[in-house]
């Protein structure tokens, strides 16, 4: 399973950290359905993504809006993308 880090950083736009979670989310679930019902009997998945910030905690973009982070970057000991 590949893992991917989507690394957000205050004054970021909140369109690319929100719409990388959004784009990951959709892609999962297409890829889910064209196996299905294969790969929901097997557990597998193609990719896993976490958000992260510098502290783990949240990001605040350009326009002053707030997006929650699940880790820090020194939380993550390897990702493949």
């Amino acid at each position: 399973m590949q893992k991917i880090v989507i690394a957000g950083l205050d004054g970021c736009l909140g369109s690319a950290f929100l719409g990388l979670t959004d784009i990951l989310t959709l892609a999962r679930r297409a890829i889910a359905a064209a196996h299905a019902p294969a790969a929901v009997a097997s557990g597998a998945e193609d990719f896993s993504f976490v958000t992260a910030s510098p502290t783990g905690g949240p990001v605040i973009a350009a326009d002053g809006v707030r997006f929650d982070a699940e880790t820090s970057f020194e939380e993550i000991a390897s990702c493949d993308a």
